[in-house]
């Protein structure tokens, strides 16, 4: 993979805008899952220097497992964390 150094300018028309935060995720998600089958996008060069799921795990929140979680329950950020799993869970099996 080639590292990005520059920022990547996409023309007003290739934006993807969304309502909110879950349906841009959405968007972006059926965007990559497009690439992943071989049809092709037009944000494919933005997907592509996105942190994949692997990277994303060793570091982002929302891939914190249940007993990480657990561990922090008194947390506020932990009764977040775990709300929106449930709202990504419901909108996935929503979508599909």
């Amino acid at each position: 993979a080639k590292e990005v150094t520059e920022p990547i300018l996409l023309p007003r028309s290739l934006l993807l805008m969304a309502e909110n935060d879950m349906d841009l995720a959405w968007r972006l998600a059926r965007e990559r899952f497009r690439m992943e089958d071989g049809q092709a996008s037009a944000l494919a060069p933005w997907i592509r220097i996105l942190p994949s799921e692997e990277m994303l795990k060793e570091y982002h929140v929302a891939y914190a497992s249940d007993s990480i979680l657990e561990t922090f329950a008194a947390l506020p950020l932990t009764s977040r964390v775990q709300h929106w799993k449930r709202s990504v869970c419901d909108v996935w099996q929503d979508r599909k």
